[in-house]
């Protein structure tokens, strides 16, 4: 980095993870078979893809900063089964890993970007079937977070479409450079083999995304406003149908109870596709 001339960008969010010991565990944690083609999203400096590349068959990793690429360049000239990409998190699709098809996912998420890129790997990588992310603690609660509390939100909810979320382990904050101002931890996912919730993606994640909207508003109303008219009306016949109370909040409703709404409200309402 001194011979480069590099200097961190405040606007990336740059904190890269340089702790040996903490890199050793997240590799130990991430279960890491022979055969394994690994996603890594916010390749840094590459201090933990040089400690997966001897593990496992290739390494696809990701990085935005085109300032980083000589540095990386070094780095990562001595192994073979790396293909490193520069590009956006947000605008990496399939289309760039070609017929390689990464099946798991370990990254020190960027974290102005961890909770939706968490969910556009799961959308766009069906083949990616667990992650092992280091996020910020404030996405570690919401990703474990239960309904009723302060943690739980849309990024909640609609995570537990794609997978089971549980804490591997907590991380100081002196195990990067520089130091974040935010307490980290390492979470992992494993996606279902099949949703939980079987009704169309996209009107449930609409429906989500509409309910928390305006989190301290009845559902009827949060939902109803993003309807057509006669919106609120709707919602509050179809809680009626599924058993809840027409006051009820977003809040409160399991990823179950929003499958069900999104089923009854079928016919009622045919959202957008919804990012992510």
């Amino acid at each position: 980095m001194r011979r480069s001339g590099w200097r961190f960008s405040r606007e990336l969010g740059q904190n890269f993870l340089i702790d040996p010991n903490t890199l050793d565990k997240i590799v130990a944690a991430a279960g890491l078979e022979r055969d394994d083609v690994i996603l890594e999203i916010g390749a840094g400096i590459g201090t933990l893809t040089v400690e997966l590349a001897p593990a496992v068959a290739r390494v696809v990793t990701v990085e935005v900063d085109i300032r980083l690429a000589p540095i990386l360049a070094e780095t990562l000239a001595p192994y073979d089964n790396v293909t490193l990409i520069m590009k956006d998190a947000m605008d990496f699709t399939q289309r760039d890993t070609g017929e390689i098809k990464p099946n798991k996912l370990v990254a020190n998420l960027p974290y102005g970007v961890a909770a939706p890129v968490i969910l556009r790997v799961f959308a766009l990588f069906p083949e990616v079937k667990s992650m092992l992310v280091m996020v910020q603690r404030e996405i570690a609660d919401r990703l474990t977070g239960r309904p009723g509390t302060k943690d739980y939100s849309a990024f909640t909810v609609k995570a537990a479409y794609y997978c089971r979320a549980e804490r591997a382990m907590s991380v100081s904050r002196n195990a990067f450079t520089p130091a974040p101002n935010v307490d980290s931890a390492v979470i992992r996912l494993v996606r279902h083999k099949e949703p939980p919730v079987l009704t169309d993606r996209e009107r449930l994640f609409a429906l989500i995304a509409a309910g928390f909207s305006q989190r301290r508003k009845r559902l009827a109303n949060a939902v109803g406003a993003a309807m057509p008219a006669g919106g609120k009306e709707a919602v509050d016949e179809a809680l009626r149908r599924i058993g809840l109370s027409e006051n009820v909040r977003a809040e409160v409703l399991t990823l179950d109870d929003f499958g069900r709404l999104a089923g009854e409200l079928g016919k009622y309402w045919n959202p957008r596709p919804q990012k992510g």
